[in-house]
């Protein structure tokens, strides 16, 4: 889950509410049955999902998250601030997390059987025990980068439709910040980002 964010004016002290920079969206056929989902303000066809509970939301809108992914209904949205004139933008792309989408246990499997062959190697366990979690890790990457790939080729008619450089919505500049903010209240550019506590 990401570190949640308000937004701080030094000039007027506003004080924003918490707020992830980055968030997850699932596109529904048809609106949500669902009252409690917030639907995204530019693609209504878009829920928002909660950052916990990810899956059992999936599930109650008939999806699970292979299904999901593959059919490029999840979109992982990035706040971007605008360099010329402070204002929020986001970057939209589709979701393709293969460590996400094939989880933890193949991972886990994969690293348990290469550590076996390792210790077979050395003939000592000890070897293999302190190389798990380096193999693990590495397994790990190694396993969500190709699913990733497959993911994308999958989805490849599909990228190149939203892989248009993510433009300011005030001034359509393509260059983002993260300092000297525009603060909602004031409506200067002396607010920075600090860590919600």
């Amino acid at each position: 889950m990401s570190q949640l964010f308000r937004k701080k004016c030094e000039q007027c002290g506003f004080l924003s509410d918490p707020f992830h920079e980055n968030y997850l969206t699932l596109r529904l056929d048809e609106p949500s049955k669902f009252s409690s989902s917030q639907v995204h303000p530019h693609f209504p066809e878009e829920v928002l999902v909660p950052a916990r509970g990810v899956k059992s939301f999936l599930e109650a809108h008939g999806f699970s998250l292979r299904t999901a992914i593959t059919e490029g209904r999840l979109f992982r949205y990035n706040r971007l601030y605008c360099r010329e004139c402070g204002e929020e933008f986001e970057q939209r792309r589709f979701d393709t997390s293969g460590l996400q989408y094939i989880g933890t246990l193949w991972p886990i499997l994969g690293s348990v059987f290469i550590t076996t062959i390792v210790g077979l190697i050395y003939s000592s366990w000890k070897v293999a025990l302190i190389a798990y979690i380096p193999i693990m890790m590495v397994t790990a990457f190694i396993m969500g980068m190709l699913m990733e790939l497959k993911i994308r080729k999958i989805l490849a008619h599909r990228i190149g439709e939203i892989r248009k450089l993510p433009r300011c919505r005030a001034c359509a500049s393509t260059e983002a910040t993260k300092i000297r903010l525009k603060c909602p209240q004031c409506g200067l550019r002396t607010a920075r980002l600090v860590i919600a506590h």
